[in-house]
């Protein structure tokens, strides 16, 4: 499936490359050039009057090139908003698994299996340092290591999670810095 993606991506670069070359290459040869270089008239149509090549270099200028730049220039980006709702969709998605992971971590958690949450913390997708995602894990990784009685593990999950202040274990439960302060002042098992 990345692939599909990967030609879309060549196309606009294509797209955005001729939209530049036609529009500067009309603009010189069928823009600025006949505007100094001037020249004969020449009808405009087969039969029709004749008009100045300035004025037709003039026209260039003002209709023919911006046209052109528009004609490749708008699908391009059409095809980065494209991109730009395909990386959406990717972060959601990824957003989705992680508080899929995190929950079935603290089911394992509630379920006494410290050894199967743990496992799946360590195998969670990666989130960025910093993200509620990793200051949950953290403390979640913190209850399983106490499980497993791994102290010290313990104390540095906790510590790590005991920074992330604005984060709550779910929709308005308490902060997770709160529950990792607690462990660490209370004894590990």
């Amino acid at each position: 499936m990345a692939k599909p993606y990967q030609l879309l991506r060549v196309t606009r670069i294509v797209l955005l490359v001729l939209a530049y070359v036609s529009g500067v290459a009309n603009l010189i040869f069928a823009g600025f050039l006949p505007l100094v270089m001037g020249g004969e008239p020449v009808p405009l149509f087969l039969d029709g009057p004749a008009i100045s090549v300035r004025v037709l270099g003039i026209l260039n200028i003002l209709i023919t090139a911006p046209l052109l730049f528009v004609v490749f220039y708008v699908p391009s980006g059409i095809i980065h908003l494209l991109l730009e709702l395909r990386d959406a969709v990717r972060r959601l998605a990824g957003a989705a698994r992680a508080a899929a992971e995190l929950n079935l971590a603290a089911v394992q958690l509630r379920l006494a299996s410290p050894d199967e949450a743990r496992q799946t913390l360590e195998q969670m997708s990666a989130s960025p340092p910093g993200s509620s995602w990793s200051a949950t894990a953290a403390y979640l990784r913190g209850l399983a290591y106490e499980g497993l009685g791994r102290s010290a593990d313990a104390r540095a999950a906790f510590e790590r999670a005991s920074t992330a202040h604005a984060t709550t274990m779910g929709d308005g439960g308490p902060s997770i810095a709160t529950l990792a302060q607690r462990k660490l002042k209370g004894p590990s098992p």
